[in-house]
């Protein structure tokens, strides 16, 4: 896991015995767990209820997955997102990314995430005026810009055109104090 990560978990509910007015269920940690390990998981669990053939479990809360995880999310699903977030450069820009497309914007497949994660990210800049002027550097539109002239260039408005035009960003932790997350969409 990389520096910025902090522990995944999932908490499995018994859902005939929530149903019945009791709460019964625990929190599983997910990191390093493939698919069958948190089934093994969630059957223990099973075996813990009031109800005698209880078969049925829910995810009732989480930890480290941002907004990803639902209520009924496949348990495959939950392990292979976990891997990917452990796969990404920077886990927090991960999230980020996850969180601006959501569910709807984003393949099928869970373990394609990565791969255009990487695709998308461009990076983490103290502010998107650093972004617009490495932007108008890379693309050349410098070129035959004298630097005395340079110097008035106002790179937060240009951020504004080059973001919407060209991608997008986020507010790194919450705080633009940490910088932001800059991210360029595949087109």
């Amino acid at each position: 896991m990389n520096a910025t990560a902090t522990e995944r978990r999932i908490w499995i509910a018994v859902l005939s015995d929530y149903n019945a007015g009791r709460l019964t269920g625990e929190w599983v940690t997910v990191d390093g767990k493939d698919a069958d390990e948190l089934h093994a998981e969630a059957d223990r669990i099973l075996k813990t209820a009031h109800d005698p053939y209880a078969e049925e479990y829910a995810i009732f809360d989480h930890e480290g997955f941002g907004r990803l995880i639902e209520e009924y999310t496949p348990l495959a699903d939950v392990a292979a997102l976990a891997a990917q977030m452990d796969a990404a450069p920077d886990e927090a820009a991960f999230l980020a990314w996850l969180s601006y497309h959501g569910s709807a914007d984003l393949p099928d497949d869970v373990s394609d995430y990565a791969e255009r994660f990487g695709e998308e990210y461009a990076g983490q800049y103290p502010d998107a005026a650093d972004y617009a002027e490495e932007y108008a550097d890379m693309t050349g539109a410098l070129e035959n810009v004298p630097d005395e002239i340079k110097f008035y260039i106002d790179w937060e408005k240009y951020a504004d055109h080059v973001l919407r035009n060209y991608g997008y960003h986020f507010e790194n932790a919450g705080s633009p104090s940490y910088g932001v997350y800059v991210f360029t969409p595949a087109r």
